[in-house]
C-alpha cells in the first residue's frame, strides 16, 4: 500500500496512519473476497483453483470510468464494454 517508510517521526501520528491503512486495506480485501464470491461474472478464463487477490482488487479498482458535470449534477459513466462491470455493479 506504499506506507513502508512512514512520513512522521511521531509516534502518534504513525499510528493514526497506520490505522487508517488497517482500515483501508480490510476494506479492499473484503471487496475482493467479496468479488470472487461472483465465479460466473468474473471474465478470467482461467483453469486454475486460486485467483490472486491482489489481481482482482487491482482490476475492480481501474474500472474505467468518466466524471462529468452538467446542469449542476455530477454524474460518473462506466464503460459499457469492461469486462468487470457486471461484477462492480454486484460490488457496489
Amino acid at each position: 500500500m506504499g506506507i513502508e517508510r512512514l512520513p512522521s517521526g511521531k509516534f502518534a501520528v504513525n499510528s493514526v496512519l497506520l490505522h487508517i491503512a488497517m482500515i483501508a486495506f480490510n476494506a479492499l480485501r473484503f471487496i475482493g473476497q467479496t468479488a470472487l464470491t461472483f465465479k460466473e461474472d468474473l471474465p478470467y478464463e482461467h483453469k486454475v483453483i486460486r485467483k490472486r487477490l491482489r489481481k482482482v482488487i487491482d482490476d475492480l479498482i481501474r474500472v474505467g470510468c468518466k466524471i462529468t458535470h452538467h446542469a449542476h449534477i455530477w454524474w460518473i459513466k462506466l464503460w459499457d464494454h469492461d469486462p468487470w462491470l457486471s461484477v462492480f455493479s454486484k460490488l457496489y
